[in-house]
């Protein structure tokens, strides 16, 4: 494989990795964000219905209907049930008519356990709160769609899918340009070497002005020439005066 398709790949390898974290941590940390946002709006709505509902004498279940009726959550299809200690159904709303949370039994004994629990309940999200004081030990499950929050998600994503697959075509292609600029040199230094035979050792290769990794290889190439210069001339000295110190025998002989 050719050197110049070995650094492309490389080089697109490299930046193809930093593309796959950056994207990613950016998808993970907006998607963890908009976990703990809504858990934290519905948890909120649940303490609010908490404490509504311990007003019994000022907010009747009919009053509590109408307030979640009008309360906006920037969220869809919200639902609020509460259940007492023994899992009795004690209060609900519901925006969209006949819906209802699916709750097992065992997520409402682990809230009363770990006082939260967030949970998915078909295409809603939904916190079971243990609301808790005096004289009041209730359940109340909030849930709801967070239809702008998961569209957010959706748009991101896709960006970020963008945004990768252009930069990743992007840094293969300037990776294969780069490396034929990394390269020239290679190639000047090798287009001088071909044009040294022994009839023109005095010839050296340009080592130009920077004093980088290539001057070092044109330096020492060019020490090389040197040496082998010195002793091709120690050889032309050795066979000239050879011949001179044989002629004279010879012709006498």
């Amino acid at each position: 494989m050719p050197v110049r398709i070995r650094i492309t790949i490389v080089f697109g390898l490299i930046v193809f990795i930093i593309l796959v974290l950056v994207c990613g941590s950016v998808y993970y940390f907006s998607h963890s964000s908009r976990i703990n946002n809504i858990r934290t709006r519905l948890t909120n709505r649940a303490i609010t219905t908490g404490r509504l509902l311990k007003q019994s004498d000022v907010f009747d279940q009919q009053l509590l209907q109408r307030i979640d009726a009008s309360t906006e959550l920037a969220m869809k299809n919200k639902s609020l049930e509460v259940y007492d200690y023994l899992n009795n159904k004690l209060y609900n709303y519901s925006e969209i008519q006949g819906d209802t949370i699916t709750i097992s039994r065992k997520i409402l004994d682990d809230a009363r356990v770990k006082n939260s629990i967030f949970f998915n309940s078909g295409k809603k999200e939904a916190v079971a709160y243990h609301y808790v004081d005096e004289d009041t030990r209730i359940i109340i499950v909030a849930a709801a769609y967070d239809e702008n929050g998961i569209e957010n998600l959706r748009q991101l994503k896709i960006i970020l899918l963008i945004s990768f697959l252009g930069g990743t075509i992007v840094t293969f292609l300037a990776g294969y340009f780069f490396s034929r600029g990394l390269l020239l040199p290679v190639r000047k230094i090798a287009d001088d070497i071909n044009d040294i035979s022994t009839q023109n050792l005095t010839r050296r290769i340009n080592t130009g002005a920077a004093t980088d990794e290539w001057y070092y290889l044109s330096n020492t190439i060019n020490n090389l020439l040197n040496r082998l210069q010195e002793g091709f001339e120690m050889q032309r000295r050795f066979i000239a005066n050879a011949s001179h110190e044989l002629s004279t025998p010879l012709t006498s002989i």
